[in-house]
């Protein structure tokens, strides 16, 4: 973990990576622990773990490079999820509010 911080960190200040550091870090390393501990939490196999995964990705962390180089569609429906789960759309049948993330962060 500890060369992949300084490499991060390197392309960051090369101008490779975008973004503030602690959220291209989260981005880089973390998103996946994330949406997996959400999904932990929740505890509800109604909901599929694709949508803890678009959870996961949120606030700053949407401006990396990671997120950028994700397909478009996963983008968009990560997007959506976060304007539904913080109220900013209305849900809907494909978007339903899961209610677990109050705003996005």
């Amino acid at each position: 973990m500890g060369r992949a911080i300084d490499e991060l960190f390197a392309q960051i200040f090369s101008g490779l990576n975008f973004g503030d550091p602690q959220h291209l870090l989260m981005a880089n390393a973390f998103v996946e622990a994330i949406g997996n501990s959400l999904e932990q939490w929740h505890n509800d196999p109604s909901v599929s773990s694709i949508e803890y995964a678009r959870m996961a990705w949120s606030g700053a962390m949407k401006a990396s490079t990671a997120f950028q180089d994700l397909d478009f569609n996963f983008q968009n429906d990560s997007n959506t999820r976060n304007a539904v789960e913080s109220q900013v759309f209305s849900p809907n049948q494909q978007f339903p509010l899961l209610g677990i993330i109050p705003n996005d962060c």
